[in-house]
């Protein structure tokens, strides 16, 4: 149920235009989804339509409908709306509803409210977060919004969670801070700092935990781990990676945290490692195909993938998968690399890809929506 819920929220304009089961849904379980801030939809004229459809499927049969529209929102979509006749024709009903209900303890009552005007959490948004423009530091966040293919200079998009900035470099120093930024009220706060300066560190997500593993400090390229705990602001050191390593790339899969490739401040790397946050132990596991710095890494259907990146030498567009049951990495190959590929071609049939102008070198943000303290 509970993946049949996510799907609906996170597909809700795909569903609503093919599924007959979002029409059979009762009055709390459409609540359920519409009220949700994570409700993955472009506008809420989308939501609005997706209501009337599931109203008229069954008309006398959904009394309660007139708290679905409470109309008191600041979104500029109801102008929308308003101009619709379905609207018109649904408001007129709603009244002479509401006036043949309405008495003084009616009135009265606290009435749960089913609010579809409100802002969404973004759930298909690219942040873009500092790197180098022009041979300098730039402190420019950019978020992109895939469902509105709109991109914006500003502070960050907003949500409930938070997005951390864990360690950098000013290209005159390194350092241990560690910044937090809350997008719904837009406050920076620091937070307490890692153990150790460093830059180009490599980061991971696990159980609330924030991972940061190697990096450099100008002089020094690190083995060193930790994790940091919003609940209690803290940083802990973990054993040591079997390798130094800056400019790494790191996940999770299956609740463990996987480093690949980087620099160890002589040659590009092709190893990998895996962390057991439960035995606090670094485990070597087959190498990459291509030694790489720089790429994107990512997992999908229990495989993990690494995309792009460069070897101090070449530019990389390859793709590969590791499968952690066989211990095995493969190129990137139909066969191989089946589900990212779809993913990618899928994309390009809806946007297909343009020419981009490297214009500063930024690392994603995977702190997104972490808990506040």
């Amino acid at each position: 149920h509970l993946k049949a819920f996510k799907f609906a929220i996170h597909n809700f304009e795909e569903l609503i235009g093919v599924s007959e089961e979002f029409l059979r849904l009762d009055f709390s379980e459409l609540c359920d989804i519409i009220e949700r801030d994570e409700l993955n939809v472009r506008n809420e004229s989308l939501v609005f339509i997706a209501v009337i459809k599931w109203i008229y499927h069954k008309p006398s049969e959904r009394k309660d409908i007139e708290r679905l529209f409470p109309f008191s929102g600041k979104s500029e979509e109801i102008e929308y709306m308003r101009g619709s006749v379905e609207y018109k024709l649904f408001i007129y009903r709603v009244l002479l509803k509401m006036i043949h209900d309405l008495s003084i303890r009616e009135a009265a009552a606290q009435q749960p409210r089913y609010s579809i005007v409100h802002s969404r959490l973004p759930y298909s948004i690219l942040l873009a977060i500092g790197g180098w423009r022009g041979g300098r530091p730039t402190n420019t966040i950019e978020a992109y919004d895939v469902r509105c293919k709109d991109l914006e200079r500003r502070d960050v998009y907003g949500g409930n969670g938070y997005v951390y900035f864990v360690g950098q470099f000013d290209k005159v120093e390194n350092y241990n801070r560690v910044h937090r930024f809350d997008p719904v009220k837009r406050v920076w706060q620091e937070v307490a700092p890692m153990h150790t300066r460093r830059g180009f560190v490599s980061i991971a997500v696990n159980n609330y935990l924030i991972y940061a593993m190697g990096g450099v400090d100008g002089h020094t390229c690190f083995n060193m781990a930790e994790h940091y705990n919003a609940e209690t602001n803290q940083w802990t050191l973990l054993s040591s990676m079997n390798e130094r390593r800056c400019d790494a790339s790191a996940t999770t899969l299956h609740g463990k945290i996987y480093i690949c490739g980087g620099n160890n401040g002589n040659d590009c790397l092709s190893t990998a490692e895996a962390y057991n946050p439960q035995t606090d132990t670094w485990r070597s596991v087959s190498s990459m195909i291509n030694a790489r710095s720089y790429f994107g890494i990512e997992t999908m259907e229990d495989l993990l993938y690494v995309v792009g990146g460069n070897d101090d030498f070449t530019t990389y567009a390859k793709v590969e998968c590791y499968n952690k049951e066989s211990d095995e990495w493969k190129e990137g190959t139909r066969n191989e690399c089946g589900p990212l590929l779809t993913e990618l071609e899928y994309a390009a049939r809806r946007e297909p890809l343009q020419p981009v102008h490297r214009t500063a070198e930024c690392r994603l943000s995977p702190f997104y929506n972490m808990p506040p303290l």
